[in-house]
């Protein structure tokens, strides 16, 4: 009876739990986790439409700013 309640315990924990938030004693598996992945769990498994929002607006920003900045120190014009 004890091992159908901890089974019944462990499916909760994996049912609330996005697959890259588990982790194993003394390993986080979402060490590496990427930061898109990030906004798409916290916009579709969390509910966090507006959190989600705000930090895809960030990495648009983010994306900008290193598109400008290339393109200044690259400085290479290109003839086709």
């Amino acid at each position: 009876m004890a091992a159908a309640d901890a089974l019944d315990e462990e499916d909760t924990l994996s049912e609330s739990v996005p697959p890259s938030v588990m982790s194993f004693p003394f390993v986080r598996l979402d060490a590496t986790r990427l930061f898109s992945l990030h906004v798409f769990e916290a916009a579709f498994f969390e509910l966090n439409i507006g959190y989600a929002s705000a930090l895809a607006f960030l990495m648009f920003l983010l994306i900008l700013a290193v598109t400008f900045v290339q393109f200044r120190l690259l400085n290479r014009d290109v003839s086709y």
